[in-house]
């Protein structure tokens, strides 16, 4: 056996006189020592002559082709991460091994940062080699803007923008009057880091934040009804971020 584009060493001998039959890789037909080079499986078959007469024989050479495949050629979001396949060997190599959890498997997880062709090499048994491609494309990057950080004082609320073309989400969403529009007010009772999530119109999620800063995070009531219905009944001061009254 041997692999496509190789060439290998025939022999033959008992006569005086050798010809080999012309056939697809092979040269010199009149020695007992060809080296040949079959595109394909072959016979050689050669005459052997002595004073005794002529008698034929033939060689026959197995040639192994690997077929490489490779999949998928995709277009994704940036960072995120494909599968990617490879058959036709006993054993593989994908270059570059870049953003590849097992560059040496026939299955194998890729998360580029930027666009790549991928090519694997597929080895035989015998150490036969073929290639394939496989091409991770990128969606263009989308971009969401959650707005500057601002201050309130404490019992204020203040209106976010969000910036972007694409379907959006806030979060947290309890002090926000709707998570999913564009400009929620935002009432929170300490400082709040919001983040505002997009999803862009090929499924790609990007993401900005935004702090409310609460400032003097402390109210004290201007009256109480101090009658025994359990309704404002005493006097006290509601705050947050207080190390200690006095």
């Amino acid at each position: 056996a041997v692999c496509l584009g190789a060439s290998v060493p025939l022999h033959v001998e008992g006569g005086d006189q050798y010809e080999w039959q012309a056939a697809p890789g092979i040269f010199s037909l009149f020695t007992p020592d060809p080296e040949v080079s079959p595109i394909a499986d072959q016979y050689y078959f050669v005459l052997v002559s002595n004073t005794c007469g002529t008698a034929i024989d033939s060689a026959f050479v197995d040639v192994q082709q690997v077929m490489a495949d490779a999949w998928p050629d995709t277009t994704v979001c940036p960072g995120e991460t494909v599968k990617l396949f490879a058959t036709g060997g006993l054993f593989y190599s994908w270059s570059p091994t870049t953003a590849l959890s097992d560059p040496d498997s026939s299955i194998t997880f890729a998360a580029p940062l930027a666009p790549v062709t991928y090519i694997v090499t597929a080895t035989n048994a015998l150490g036969c080699e073929g290639t394939a491609t496989a091409t991770v494309q990128h969606f263009p990057n989308s971009f969401v803007n959650a707005g500057q950080d601002t201050g309130i004082d404490f019992g204020e609320s203040t209106q976010l923008f969000g910036y972007g073309g694409g379907s959006m989400v806030w979060s947290p969403a309890v002090s926000l009057t709707c998570d999913s529009c564009v400009a929620p007010v935002a009432s929170p009772q300490q400082s709040t880091t919001y983040t505002l999530e997009m999803t862009d119109g090929n499924g790609c999620k990007v993401s900005d934040q935004v702090t409310v800063f609460v400032n003097g995070t402390l109210y004290v009531p201007n009256t109480f009804t101090p009658d025994g219905d359990g309704l404002n009944d005493g006097f006290f001061a509601f705050a947050t971020e207080i190390a200690e009254f006095r």
